[in-house]
């Protein structure tokens, strides 16, 4: 019969099976004895940021659109904050210089720097100390730099600002970014 195994073999798996069975004899032996036998298991446990506000009512629309309009002004008012400086220090023929292009690019990246620094550093941007909303992950916890980069990237997407008229009112760069904007009730 090919099923039947040759005399080798069953002495071979009769030796494992010993070995396994006094194994298991053994640990259960050394457990019996050991005092420390009911202690939790000495794992580490990755430190866990509690939710920031984990009953924090979503910004509405209306605080969502008065937001973006500050942030709006404020971010428009930054570039000519920063020729008046340059041309106050001097540095204001450089300004004169730019091309159109150049000149988008400049004011991309005042648009990214004013969104990426006050988020990262302050939690949220000037609007959104005004309006009382701040940006949290999904998960109601302090969103990751990464997040808000994600995010601050998004809006560059043209037309980006009108995705708050979306029937679930989150807006791309939040469900691109895995953030919510919420109502804090501390400014």
């Amino acid at each position: 019969n090919p099923l039947d195994l040759s005399t080798g073999v069953r002495a071979e798996v009769a030796k494992i099976n010993e070995v396994s069975t006094a194994t298991v004899r053994a640990a259960r032996h050394d457990m019996s004895n050991d005092p420390q036998r009911y202690a939790p298991p000495l794992a580490e446990v990755a430190h866990i940021e509690p939710p920031i506000d984990a009953d924090a009512p979503p910004a509405g629309r209306g605080r969502r659109l008065v937001t973006f309009l500050f942030d709006f002004a404020f971010f428009h008012a930054l570039p000519f904050v920063i020729g008046l400086v340059l041309a106050l220090t001097g540095f204001g023929d450089w300004i004169e210089t730019l091309t159109g292009l150049e000149e988008r690019v400049f004011g991309i990246a005042v648009f990214l720097a004013y969104y990426l620094l006050a988020e990262v550093l302050f939690g949220r941007s000037l609007g959104k100390h005004i309006t009382g909303t701040r940006v949290v992950s999904a998960g109601g916890r302090a969103p990751t730099k990464g997040q808000l980069i994600k995010r601050t990237f998004a809006r560059l997407v043209p037309f980006e600002f009108l995705s708050v008229f979306r029937a679930s009112q989150l807006m791309w760069h939040d469900d691109w970014s895995g953030t919510r904007a919420v109502f804090a009730r501390k400014t």
